[in-house]
Parts: structure tokens; C-alpha cells; sequence
């Protein structure tokens, strides 16, 4: 063989070699698909960002500070906090990431440019799939704001036709299927999966910010329609809305009713979860409700499996970590991001703890106004209460150690061994605490009649609804008794 050939053939092998070389960099830096047909698709989950651009604080003073009392979130420290997710999903390298709405703090334009600007720098440089669904706070919220010492100023909220486009690459040019023009979309973001993302958003209006949320018949059909197009294509469903399908504790709905999903104007939660459960979707992530739970449903034999995700600016700045191998077996796990690193934050997690603090006692305040403008003559004449303040620090006594422990208790979910027995008996007894002082101050039988004539109850039942309440609050694990872990959670999906 001649010099010429031979030098030819070694060029030729080394090409070869370095191509080859090469194409395995690049799928070890940007590819988050499995190589092995056997290794297990790897999804994260998050919610509720409500991400502050630091621009809209010109001046710290009166007027954020009365507006984050009521919040008690942490949104001076979210863009840390978003950074720390964005490192996170990083390091463990999912194919795709699921984020449940509230994007921003309260729909600000600069804020959502941000974060959009974020997901598409996180997807050039791992290759991870970003699935966005609206919050009741991303679109045309009225609270959108620059704070300026005792000052708001009005900053640009963005309409659904914004959202769709600033979140195109997070879902919407890449969509299956849209429905029409509204922000409801299907996505097959892996080779076995279809996402469906749907907005369970009401509209906000130009003077108040909607709390409750849930999804029309029609919505539903449409789901129906795409969960039997992605079955016939031999996929499994993941649905995502950012208002919660199940309730997560007895009288849910009547104690936090702006946190699930009703179904809106003559459809009803019923018949919702009994039209998903007939559509063949197994599981549906969410947020809204800050609280970090698992709760399920079941029809005819087909479980339907609510995924609630926690906020990342509230304790404790949990998500979620999914695995779906080629069976369809879907694992849950659970992190949380509270031993990152803040900027002029000493213990993240006792920052995170003093506003769960600060909102009880919010709420304690509340509940005096609320009281006393309903009521200051039975509780003047008949309680003893001198005046409102005498009240509220009535309520702060009994009922805000209470309240605290429920808030930080039930946002840390199902999988956190606490001692749910003792805090259970704790609220039982703030309650028997309670009727004890009505019959300290003689009015328990005329309290009963009135509750009898107006409502139809009793204080002995108010007494047991409660109970019940809290009961189910601390012990909740998709219905069983005792707890179990999140961690141990196993679904099998369907693809027909």
C-alpha cells in the first residue's frame, strides 16, 4: 500500500475515532435522554416560583412590607431560590421538568421574561424538556407592582396571548395539540410520554386577583379527546393544572375550597373526577396550595392519583423527583432546596420559618376584624371581650400555635415522620378549649340554638368536623392510617 493510501486510511480512522469522540460529549453534556432502552425516564417537578424581579423592589419601606404580610413569602430571596432550582435540575439531569404555575409574584412582564429567559438557557445546555401551565397569579393580576418606600406603582401584567408566546419554548410551539387560543396544550416531550397541560385558572378581573379555579366540561372533553389520541400512540398521560383535583384532607374544600379544583358553572368536581378517571389519566401535578401532598380517588376501578407540589418560597422549598421506566411504573420522590446558600441569609430554613409565623398571626388578626365587625355585641356583652384587641389576643393565645403547627405540618407533606397523634390531640384540645369557655361564660346553650336556626348544627358537630379535620390533615397518606412516606409512592400508568 502506498504512503499516500496509508496516510489516507489513518486519517480516515482518526476522523472516525474523534467523530465518535465527539458524539459521545455531546450526548453526555446535553443529552438527558435515556441511552438504554431499560433505564428509567427522569422527570422533576415544581411549582409555585412567584419569582420577585429585584427591579420591583426601587425601595424597601411601608408598602411591601404591608403587602408581604399578608403573603409571607419569600420573595425577596425567590431569585436565589430560582437560581438554586435551576442548579439542581442540573445536577440531576431530568429529560423533562414540570412547572405547576406561579411563575412570578404576581404576573409582572419583567418578571416572566426572566424566568422564560432561564428555562431556555436550561434547555440549550442540558437538553431538559421545560412544561409550563399558568398560576392565578401569571396573567393580568391586578397586583402587579413596583414598590417604592410607602409607594406602588403600576408595573405590566401580560395577557394569555403573552404568556403563550414569552412560554413558547416551555410547551406551546411545540404542542401536539392546542385547544383553539386558549392556554390548554399537549406535548410529547419523551418518546413514550404525552403531557397535557391545561389552565384551571379563573380570570382576573382589573380589581381583584381570583383565587379559585377549576376546569369546564368542555375542557374536559378535549382532555378526554387528547388522553385517547396519546393512548392510541402507545404513550402514558401526565396532566398538569396548577389548582388541586382532590381534596388532601376531610372538609378541604369547606376550610381551603379555593385550593381544589371545582369544576366550573353546572360541572362538578364529581363529575370531573369521574370524567378523568373515564379518559384513562392517572395522575395529575399541581400546586396553588403551597402544601405538598398525595392524595387519590378512584372510579369503577380506575385510581386517579392528585399530585400537589409545594411552593419553592415557602418552607419546605420542596419539589419533586419522577422516574417512569418502559413499563410504565412511576416512582415519587421528594427534595427541598433548604440547605442552599442565600446571600445575607444566615439559616434559610428559620427565614422560611419566621413567615409561616408571621402568617399565623396574620390570620389571627383576620379572624378578630372579621369577628368583631360581625359580632361586637355578643362578644362585648356576652363574652366579656372590652374590645377588639382583647380579642385578638384571645385568638393568638389559644389558636396561633395551632394554626402554626398546621401550616408547617401540612406543607411538608405526607413523606415527613412527625409525630401526627400529638398534633392532632394539640388542635382537639385548642377546640375542647373552647366550648370549656363558652360554659365558663354560660352562653353554650344559646350558642346551639343559634347555630341550630341559622346553619342547622350544632356546636357538638362543629366540634366533630373539626376534629376530623385536623385528624385527617396530620394522618393523611392517600387515605391510609398511619402515615407513610411519599418516597415509598409507586403508580402504574396506562396506555390504553
Amino acid at each position: 500500500m502506498r504512503p499516500n493510501r496509508i496516510t489516507a486510511l489513518l486519517n480516515a480512522m482518526l476522523m472516525a475515532i474523534l467523530v465518535s469522540f465527539l458524539a459521545a460529549c455531546d450526548k453526555d453534556d446535553n443529552s438527558t435522554q435515556p441511552d438504554d432502552k431499560d433505564e428509567a425516564l427522569k422527570l422533576m417537578v415544581f411549582s409555585d416560583f412567584h419569582f420577585m424581579h429585584p427591579d420591583l423592589l426601587i425601595n424597601d419601606g411601608k408598602a411591601f412590607e404591608e403587602y408581604n404580610a399578608e403573603e409571607c413569602k419569600l420573595l425577596i430571596e425567590s431569585k436565589y431560590l430560582l437560581d438554586a432550582a435551576i442548579a439542581r435540575i442540573k445536577a440531576e439531569r431530568p429529560a423533562v421538568v414540570i412547572v405547576c404555575g406561579d411563575m412570578t409574584k404576581d404576573g409582572e412582564q419583567i418578571g416572566h421574561e426572566y424566568v422564560a429567559e432561564v428555562f431556555g438557557r436550561l434547555e440549550k445546555e442540558t437538553g431538559a424538556k421545560v412544561l409550563v401551565v399558568p398560576g392565578n397569579h401569571d396573567i393580568s393580576n391586578p397586583k402587579s407592582f413596583y414598590y417604592d418606600g410607602d409607594k406602588v406603582l403600576r408595573a405590566k401584567s401580560i395577557s394569555e396571548t403573552e404568556f403563550a408566546r414569552i412560554y413558547a419554548a416551555c410547551g406551546y410551539e411545540k404542542a401536539v395539540e392546542r385547544r383553539g387560543t386558549s392556554l390548554d396544550y399537549m406535548a410529547y416531550p419523551a418518546e413514550n410520554i404525552a403531557f397535557i397541560g391545561v389552565d384551571s385558572n379563573e380570570k382576573n378581573t382589573s380589581e381583584k386577583l381570583m383565587v379559585s379555579g377549576g376546569l369546564t366540561e368542555e375542557q374536559v372533553e378535549w382532555i378526554t379527546k387528547m388522553a385517547r389520541k396519546a393512548h392510541a400512540d402507545g404513550r402514558y398521560v401526565l396532566m398538569s393544572m396548577h389548582h388541586n383535583l382532590v381534596d388532601f384532607y376531610d372538609n378541604a374544600q369547606m376550610i381551603r375550597g379555593d385550593d381544589i379544583a371545582n369544576a366550573k358553572y353546572e360541572y362538578d368536581n364529581a363529575e370531573l373526577i369521574d370524567d378523568l378517571c373515564a379518559a384513562g389519566i392517572d395522575i395529575v401535578f399541581s400546586g396553588h396550595s403551597h402544601m405538598h401532598s398525595i392524595t387519590s380517588a378512584t372510579r369503577s376501578s380506575h385510581t386517579i392519583y392528585s399530585v400537589v407540589t409545594s411552593s419553592l418560597v415557602n418552607l419546605p422549598l420542596a419539589y419533586r423527583s419522577v422516574t417512569i421506566d418502559h413499563d410504565g411504573k412511576l416512582t415519587i420522590a421528594s427534595d427541598n432546596l433548604q440547605n442552599c446558600k442565600i446571600p445575607g441569609v444566615a439559616d434559610l430554613k428559620a427565614e422560611g420559618d419566621k413567615h409561616w409565623r408571621n402568617l399565623s398571626a396574620y390570620y389571627m388578626k383576620t379572624a378578630a376584624d372579621k369577628a368583631w365587625g360581625a359580632a361586637e355585641g355578643i362578644l362585648k356583652y356576652s363574652l366579656g371581650f372590652e374590645d377588639r384587641d382583647e380579642l385578638e389576643a384571645f385568638l393568638k393565645e389559644r389558636f396561633e400555635g395551632v394554626f402554626y403547627t398546621f401550616l408547617t405540618r401540612t406543607s411538608e407533606g405526607n413523606e415527613h415522620l412527625y409525630t401526627p397523634q400529638e398534633n392532632y390531640e394539640a388542635a382537639d384540645k385548642s377546640i375542647e378549649g373552647l366550648l370549656e369557655f363558652f360554659d365558663e361564660k354560660g352562653i353554650t346553650e344559646s350558642l346551639d340554638t343559634v347555630l341550630n336556626l341559622i346553619f342547622g348544627t350544632s356546636l357538638d358537630e362543629v366540634h366533630s368536623t373539626f376534629s376530623a379535620f385536623f385528624h385527617s390533615a396530620y394522618f393523611n397518606n392517600l387515605g391510609n392510617d398511619p402515615v407513610m412516606p411519599d418516597d415509598a409512592l409507586e403508580i402504574q400508568l396506562t396506555n390504553q
